[in-house]
């Protein structure tokens, strides 16, 4: 338990990537944590697309400089529940990886079929800078019970 507290306590959000492009064997090892992410009994309803086209990542982060702040060099658009994302979030918490994942649809241009709902778009690449730790005010408990 402590050690996937330390992970969410020191991971930060980045918002400028280096041109270092994300290797094959670093994304199927985030689609295999993905994949192993519960889902209710245990239907598995993920899908995933990857963006790596720099003209597409571009034209995405123009799109949405408020959510993206820099463009990266892999895109995933992530079609699934938010388990499988958490999953993500742990594997990518090693040296040298970050995630940042906004709103957006983007499944006309993309070609992503009618019935996939797709969740939301993830940005993984590799940060350009570290960004400082944060603090975060004490739990507002509201009862117990």
């Amino acid at each position: 338990m402590e050690s996937a507290l330390q992970v969410i306590r020191e991971r930060r959000s980045v918002r400028r990537y280096t041109d270092d492009p994300v290797d094959d064997a670093t994304l199927d090892v985030l689609l295999e944590a993905a994949i192993w992410a519960p889902s209710a009994v245990n239907a598995q309803p993920w899908s995933f697309g990857m963006i790596r086209d720099r003209t597409l990542l571009e034209r995405y982060a123009e799109r949405a400089k408020a959510i993206y702040l820099a463009v990266p060099p892999v895109g995933e658009l992530a079609a699934t529940p938010e388990p499988v994302l958490r999953h993500l979030r742990e594997v990518l918490a090693q040296p040298g990886y970050d995630v940042f994942h906004g709103a957006g649809e983007v499944k006309a241009e993309l070609g992503v079929p009618e019935s996939v709902v797709a969740a939301l778009p993830m940005v993984v690449g590799h940060p350009a800078e570290q960004p400082h730790p944060t603090t975060r005010n004490p739990p507002r408990v509201l009862y117990r019970r």
